[in-house]
C-alpha cells in the first residue's frame, strides 16, 4: 500500500489513502506444489462472486493452467435481509468456508463436483461477516460455487454430486447453480487486508517544524525522550509530536500518562517486551530467540491488558491473526502448528507488528495447543491438552525444559523464570527426602551419605517433591511435538497388571500412567521415591523459604495446572515480574542495593493488588528510570 505525505498548518504526518470496498470476493490465485495446495501466490483480482464453471480451460486469471492451482476468496458477507441460512459449496476438488473465523466446511480433498453444506447460521441485515473461502483443483474438469438458501436445504443432499436432474440441460443446469450463488450484491472485497492490517497497525508519526516542537535542553523533554526510548526500544526525534504530547504530561506531574504513549508504538511489543519474554522462552535463555508460542503468549498478554497470572494458568495461547492465517495447511494446519515453529516464522515473515498480528485462542478445544497423544508408540491425533497451564504447557516450554532428563529442569526454571529464585537460593538442607527419586545416590564419592545429606538433599527434597507434577508430560525432540505419557512406566515386575494399566490407558486419559524417565535406576537402586502419578507436594514454604515466596494455596495438589496456580498466587510472583522488567527496561541490577529491591517488592505487591497489567508494570517502572536519569 503506498504512502503518501499530508501536511496541515505546521505539522506533517503519514496518511493511508483510503480504499473503497467493491462488490464481489477478492479472489488470490496460487499455484500448487505437491500437497501444499496454495504454494505459490500469481494474482489477484476481484471476483463478482463465486461462481465458477473452469471446466478443462482453467480460470482466465491463471493462463494455460487447468490443474494444480488454487484460490483463496476473501472479503465480506453483508446480508440485506435477516434470516436464517445455510451456506453451501460445490467444488472439483477441496473446498473449505469460514465465517467470521470459524470453519463452516472443511472439505480439502480430491473428489467430483460435490455439495457440501454448513449448519444453519443466523445472519442480521446489514451486518458484515468475514468470509473465506479456500479451493484447489488437482487436476481434469473442474467448478467452485459458493451457495446459500434459506429453505434449509439443497437440490441435492451434504456429501453427493452436484448433478442435472433428469430431463435438465447444461443451460438449465448452470442456471440452477447461479440463482443459488451468493450475488455479489451482499459481498465486499477484503479491500486487501493483510496490506491494510500492517498500515493500520503502523502509529501514524506527525513531524513537527522545528520552530514547534520542545527545547531538546528543557529537562522535560529529555525525560519525554527517555521514557520513549525505554518503552518502545529506540530513539526518536524531539520533533515527533508524541515527545511534545509527553513532555506537556510531565509538565502537568502525569508521567504515567506519558507512558501510555511511548507503550501504544507497536515497537513496545515487538522490541521490548518480545526480548524479555525471549529470554525466558528457550533452553539458551537469549533475547533473540526466534517467536514461538511461549513468546506470542507473553506478548499477547501484555498487549490485551489480560491478568499475568493467566501466564501461568490459562487454557488459551496467541496464534497468527485470522487474516494473516489459514493460507497453507502445511504451516498453518493443525498437525502443523503443534509439531513445528514455522507458523511462528511466518507472522515474522509477514512484518506485520505483534501488536496487530496475534490472535487469542479462546480455547483449546476451538484450536488445539501443544498436544499429541500417543498410545503404543501410534498417532492417536490430536486432542486438546488436558492440563493447560498458560507458557508452562506451550511447545516452547516443553522443548527446552521437558526433552530426556527427569522433568526436574521443569520445576527448577518455572522457579527461576517466574519466582526469580535460582535453585542455589531455594535449596533447602532441612527439607524431607521421602520423595527424592531413586536415581540420587544417597552415597556419593565411595559412600560418603554425609555428602548427600549436606549437598545432594538441600536441592533434590523440595525439587523431586514438585516434579511429580509434569509425571505426564514428555518432549519428542525428534519429531517436535509434546507427548502425553507416551510410555508406560514399570513399577512393578506384574506384566499383569502391566498389561491392565495399558488396556486402561488407551479407554481413557484418566488412568494414564507417569512417563518412563521419572523413575530411571528403578531395578538398581533399593530406596528413594518411586513417581506413580502427577501429585506434588511443596516443601518450599518453610523456614526462610516462607518468607520468600509466600505460597498462599496449591501447597500440594496434582498436574501442571494446580502447579501453574501455585507459583502465580504466590506473594514471589508479582514481585519477580517487577524485578524482571525493571532489569529489561532500566538495564540495572534489581538487587543492587537493599532500597531498589525494598521499592520492587512494594511495586509488585500494589501492581497484584491492581490487577497484574503486564503494561501497567512497565509504564510504572519506567517512569522511575526516567526519574532516576533527571
Amino acid at each position: 500500500m503506498a504512502l503518501f505525505f499530508a501536511c496541515a498548518g505546521l505539522a506533517c504526518g503519514i496518511v493511508a489513502p483510503s480504499t473503497v470496498a467493491e462488490a464481489g470476493l477478492t479472489g488470490r490465485y496460487y499455484f500448487s506444489s505437491g500437497t501444499n495446495r496454495l504454494a505459490t501466490f500469481r494474482a489477484k483480482q476481484i471476483d463478482p462472486n463465486v461462481n465458477f464453471f473452469f471446466g478443462t480451460t482453467g480460470p482466465a486469471a491463471l493462463p494455460g493452467r487447468s490443474a494444480n492451482f488454487g484460490v483463496v476468496w476473501q472479503g465480506y458477507l453483508v446480508p440485506s435481509q435477516a434470516g436464517t441460512y445455510r451456506l453451501g459449496t460445490c467444488t472439483d476438488d477441496g473446498v473449505r468456508v469460514f465465517l467470521d473465523g470459524e470453519a463452516l466446511i472443511d472439505r480439502f480433498q480430491d473428489q467430483g463436483l460435490t455439495l457440501w453444506q454448513s449448519r444453519e447460521v443466523a445472519l442480521t441485515a446489514g451486518k458484515k461477516y468475514k468470509i473465506r473461502m479456500e479451493f484447489y483443483q488437482g487436476g481434469g474438469p473442474s467448478g467452485a460455487h459458493l451457495l446459500w438458501t434459506t429453505s434449509g436445504s439443497f437440490p441435492w443432499n451434504d456429501g453427493m454430486p452436484c448433478v442435472k436432474a433428469d430431463g435438465q440441460t447444461d443451460q438449465q443446469f448452470e442456471s440452477q447453480l447461479t440463482s443459488l450463488a451468493i450475488p455479489s450484491s451482499v459481498l465486499q472485497d477484503d479491500g486487501d487486508s493483510l496490506e491494510n492490517l500492517q498500515a493500520s497497525c503502523e502509529m501514524p508519526r506527525t513531524m513537527l517544524r522545528p520552530e514547534q516542537a520542545p527545547s531538546l535542553s528543557h529537562p522535560n523533554t529529555k525525560s519525554a525522550l527517555q521514557l520513549f526510548r525505554r518503552l518502545a526500544g529506540y530513539s526518536t526525534s524531539h520533533l515527533d509530536s508524541r515527545i511534545l504530547a509527553m513532555k506537556l504530561l510531565i509538565d502537568q506531574g502525569k508521567p504515567k500518562e506519558a507512558a501510555r504513549i511511548a507503550s501504544e508504538d507497536p515497537s513496545f511489543l515487538d522490541v521490548t517486551v518480545r526480548q524479555m519474554a525471549a529470554k525466558i522462552s528457550t533452553r539458551d535463555q537469549v533475547p533473540t530467540a526466534p517467536l514461538n508460542d511461549f513468546i506470542a503468549t507473553y506478548v499477547g498478554i501484555t498487549r490485551d491488558r489480560i491478568d499475568a497470572r493467566k501466564l501461568l494458568t490459562g487454557s488459551f495461547l496467541y496464534r497468527m491473526n485470522r487474516d494473516v492465517r489459514w493460507t497453507d495447511d502445511s504451516i498453518y494446519g493443525l498437525s502443523a502448528t503443534v509439531s513445528s515453529n514455522r507458523h511462528y516464522q511466518e507472522i515474522e515473515n509477514s512484518r506485520i507488528p505483534l501488536k496487530c498480528s496475534l490472535d487469542k485462542v479462546p480455547s483449546l478445544s476451538a484450536i488445539p495447543s501443544t498436544f499429541r497423544q500417543k498410545v503404543r508408540d501410534k498417532d492417536a491425533g490430536l486432542r486438546d491438552h488436558p492440563e493447560p497451564a498458560g507458557v508452562l504447557s506451550s511447545r516452547a516450554f516443553a522443548e527446552a525444559h521437558l526433552v530426556a532428563g527427569t522433568n526436574r529442569r521443569a520445576v527448577e526454571k518455572a522457579f527461576e523464570h517466574f519466582l526469580c529464585a535460582p535453585i542455589d537460593e531455594w535449596r533447602d538442607a532441612n527439607a524431607p527426602d521421602e520423595r527424592v527419586g531413586r536415581d540420587v545416590t544417597r552415597f556419593p564419592s565411595g559412600g560418603n551419605n554425609l555428602q548427600y545429606q549436606t549437598e545432594c538433599k538441600s536441592c533434590h527434597g523440595g525439587m523431586d517433591a514438585l516434579r511429580g507434577a509434569f509425571a505426564h508430560w514428555n518432549y519428542d525432540a525428534d519429531r517436535g511435538f509434546m507427548k502425553y505419557a507416551p510410555y508406560f512406566n514399570r513399577t512393578t515386575g506384574n506384566n499383569e497388571g502391566e498389561n491392565s494399566i495399558r488396556k486402561d490407558h488407551e479407554a481413557a486419559w484418566g488412568s494414564v500412567n507417569v512417563v518412563t524417565k521419572m523413575n530411571h535406576n528403578i531395578d538398581h537402586v533399593d530406596f528413594g521415591f518411586t513417581v506413580r502419578d502427577n501429585s506434588f507436594i511443596n516443601y518450599s514454604n518453610e523456614r526462610a523459604n516462607r518468607d520468600r515466596f509466600g505460597f498462599t494455596s496449591n501447597l500440594s495438589g496434582k498436574g501442571v495446572a494446580e502447579f501453574g496456580r501455585m507459583i502465580a498466587n504466590s506473594a514471589a510472583f508479582p514481585r519477580c515480574q517487577a524485578m524482571k522488567v525493571f532489569q529489561e527496561i532500566c538495564k540495572k541490577d534489581p538487587k543492587s542495593s537493599p532500597a531498589t529491591t525494598e521499592w520492587l517488592n512494594e511495586v509488585g505487591d500494589i501492581w497484584a493488588r491492581n490487577g497484574y497489567d503486564m503494561r501497567d508494570l512497565f509504564e510504572t517502572i519506567a517512569t522511575q528510570c526516567m526519574q532516576e536519569a533527571q
